[in-house]
């Protein structure tokens, strides 16, 4: 009897409340869980509930839902940082610093980097950036959360990804870093990003050439200027 009541007369919803900073409103974020007032605490999904509101709302990046017993529901929800933009077909997809697609456009949104090589197996904005092949999508990822986490992500204007074993990124449009695999990456990442803010001067263009092993050598290569050949005169 006590198990039936549970499931019917008690622990039914009479308040769901929302915390966290978000875009949406609460009202939208609660209509996208699909809780309503009356339905029963026990029976509830929260995982279900929490999958939903990440799929209809692209700019909330974490949700929580939370029971609290006898008759209450909290939504807790962080909200998405935007991060990349990725070229798909004929227009960019932008992500966020968790790989979610957030939206697709015709042109990349200014500011932010632009990645190469990843094809991604969808475009609809709420869910996560999805590669065909595993390990490269290992490498995705693996390479996202390091460079946040390093905090070498300002100035990138483009991250290459289309060789897992080739990893470039290049810094404000000047300089081309080879990164060679992910093996080594923090280091790799640390110390190229130390070269390039303290060593290089800012008006030099060119290739630096990471190696692994932790090793303190890297090579840095100078694009040659163009020179333009002198007018022609006629005699």
């Amino acid at each position: 009897v006590g198990i039936i009541l549970s499931l019917t007369v008690f622990f039914n919803v009479k308040e769901v409340t929302v915390t966290g900073k978000s875009i949406y409103n609460d009202n939208d974020i609660i209509l996208s869980s699909g809780i309503q007032t009356g339905d029963n605490l026990v029976r509830l999904s929260s995982s279900k509930a929490e999958n939903k509101i990440l799929l209809s709302l692209p700019y909330v990046d974490t949700v929580t839902i939370t029971k609290k017993f006898p008759d209450k529901v909290e939504i807790e929800v962080t909200p998405s940082v935007e991060f990349a933009n990725i070229k798909y077909e004929s227009g960019y997809l932008l992500i966020s610093s968790s790989g979610k697609i957030l939206s697709y456009s015709a042109a990349a949104k200014s500011g932010y980097p632009i990645i190469i090589g990843c094809e991604n197996e969808n475009f609809e904005p709420g869910s996560l950036v999805e590669i065909a092949d595993e390990e490269n999508n290992n490498a995705f990822y693996s390479l996202i959360e390091t460079m946040i986490a390093e905090g070498v992500t300002e100035k990138i204007t483009e991250i290459d990804v289309s060789d897992r074993y080739n990893i470039s990124i290049v810094y404000d449009d000047r300089i081309r870093v080879e990164l060679g695999s992910l093996n080594d990456i923090s280091y790799k990442l640390r110390f190229s990003y130390m070269l390039i803010t303290e060593k290089i001067s800012i008006n030099k263009k060119g290739t630096l050439y990471m190696k692994g092993n932790n090793s303190n050598e890297a090579s840095f290569v100078e694009d040659t200027p163009e020179t333009i050949p002198p007018p022609i005169i006629p005699p």
